[in-house]
């Protein structure tokens, strides 16, 4: 398989040639595992943060009622990871 960079390498460096074993390897690679986070946050937006208080609106987990009238497509199913990390 031969990919096109984008930009040159500085040895001047345009097309990478793959197998297709190797291709799919770092494919692989870059596809993240099931039931991992794809988002983390860090600095005062985490959970932990001493200042998150002071960043997050006051009064933001009051105003959306927690209510169970909420007419609902069918059943719902519950997605549950066994253990896997």
């Amino acid at each position: 398989m031969l990919y096109r960079l984008r930009h040159p390498y500085r040895d001047g460096t345009t097309h990478i040639v793959f197998t297709p074993t190797n291709f799919l390897e770092r494919l692989c690679a870059l596809t993240p595992r099931p039931c991992k986070h794809l988002l983390t946050y860090h600095g005062v937006l985490t959970p932990a943060s001493s200042w998150r208080p002071e960043i997050i609106p006051r009064g933001a987990s009051e105003s959306v009622p927690a209510s169970t009238s909420r007419p609902t497509d069918g059943p719902r199913t519950t997605v549950v990871c066994a253990g896997r990390s």
